[in-house]
């Protein structure tokens, strides 16, 4: 794990979307902590989320809730790509993403465009 995170944190542009959100999904998922990994898709995402589609959007929120892994802007811009995508978001997105940013305390209103589109 320590090696695929250090090579991965030194290059977080070179993955895709999905490609980026399995990684830090499986790294959540397993426990493993790997900071510099998570602050690099943190810093390197927030450019990006306008291309990542609704589940990738959804698993990198959950991914950095479940590691406890503090990332305001990231969860500003994941917070505006997906008002952007609900009418794309299935019902397993918005309760994914719903949970992650309650769990991460990112204060967005999100959980009001969620709500609208879920009712």
């Amino acid at each position: 794990y320590r090696a695929c995170a250090a090579f991965s944190a030194s290059r977080p542009d070179a993955f895709k979307p999905q490609e980026t959100a399995n990684l830090v999904w499986a790294y959540a998922t397993a426990g493993a902590k790997a900071p510099k990994l998570f602050a690099a898709v943190a810093a390197d995402a927030p450019y990006r989320v306008l291309v990542f589609q609704p589940q990738n959007l959804a698993n990198v929120a959950w991914a950095f809730a479940t590691a406890r892994e503090r990332a305001p802007a990231l969860f500003a811009a994941l917070g505006a790509a997906a008002s952007d995508k609900i009418g794309e978001c299935s019902p397993q997105h918005c309760a994914n993403l719903a949970w992650a940013f309650a769990t991460a305390g990112a204060k967005i209103k999100l959980a009001k465009t969620i709500g609208l589109w879920c009712v």
